[in-house]
């Protein structure tokens, strides 16, 4: 109830100062198809994983091979989930800009009905 209390008091604020509002972010990207995407990297990192600790365990020095395989993939998943995030946090975003345009249609439809004389 506070937040949109805060949103309606943002909306007016902007529209008092004459500033334009937030366009939401334009769905240049297929969320779905990006997700999908970014299974199919881990799955990929998973399997090159694997296949890398077979060489490693095939050479003489083990722990470092396997330290630094770890090390990459470690970096790999860091990478994909900042991805993953930046998806999330844009999805945030148009839902919020979605909820402030629900509220400002309903406050115009609530202004532009006339007043009840009692």
């Amino acid at each position: 109830m506070i937040r949109i209390f805060f949103l309606i008091l943002m909306l007016w604020a902007q529209a008092a100062m004459g500033q334009p509002t937030l366009a939401p972010a334009s769905a240049l990207i297929d969320v779905d198809a990006e997700r999908q995407r970014i299974r199919a990297e881990r799955a990929q990192e998973a399997e090159r994983h694997a296949r890398q600790e077979i060489t490693c365990y095939a050479r003489f020095a083990v722990t470092d091979c396997l330290l630094a395989n770890r090390a990459q993939r470690r970096e790999s998943l860091d990478q994909l989930q900042k991805q993953e995030s930046a998806i999330q946090d844009k999805q945030r975003k148009e839902k919020a800009f979605e909820q402030l345009q629900r509220v400002r249609d309903k406050a115009a439809a609530q202004d532009s009905m006339p007043a009840a004389n009692p």
